[in-house]
């Protein structure tokens, strides 16, 4: 088949029965073993929930079960999208890292920051407004 394969939505929406093109989608799963194979994995899925809830009955779900699950399944999605956060913790840190071996290397050699001041004075400064100098 060289037709994209079916969303993860399509498929649900396969397996209840509900959409447009319920049809096209049939024909697509009948001709794709790639997407047949996970439509199986969605119906085996379902009926290894179906089993837990028979065997489990009502009363012995605590309470406290609903709200992980419904991390695990409802917000997967939020979850994903906070790959940013760690990258900007990365760029912090490395500010943080370079901002401290600026330090260090001042305090190591003062004179090379003069030394780099005084040639850069002409550059970054008009000839009557230097910088400051110690």
């Amino acid at each position: 088949m060289t037709a994209a394969h079916l969303t993860d939505a399509a498929l649900s929406d396969l397996l209840d029965g509900i959409g447009d093109e319920v049809a096209v989608w049939e024909r697509h799963v009948a001709a794709c073993d790639y997407c047949r194979g996970r439509l199986d994995g969605m119906r085996g899925a379902i009926e290894y929930a179906r089993a837990a809830i028979r065997r489990l009955g009502e009363t012995d779900v605590p309470e406290e079960l609903w709200p992980l699950v419904a991390a695990q399944t409802i917000y997967a999605g939020t979850i994903g999208r906070r790959w940013w956060r760690r990258r900007v913790r990365l760029a912090w840190a490395l500010v943080i890292v370079v901002l401290l071996g600026l330090a260090i290397f001042h305090a190591a050699y003062p004179r090379a920051f003069r030394d780099v001041r005084d040639s850069l004075r002409g550059i970054f400064w008009p000839r009557g407004q230097q910088g400051r100098t110690r």
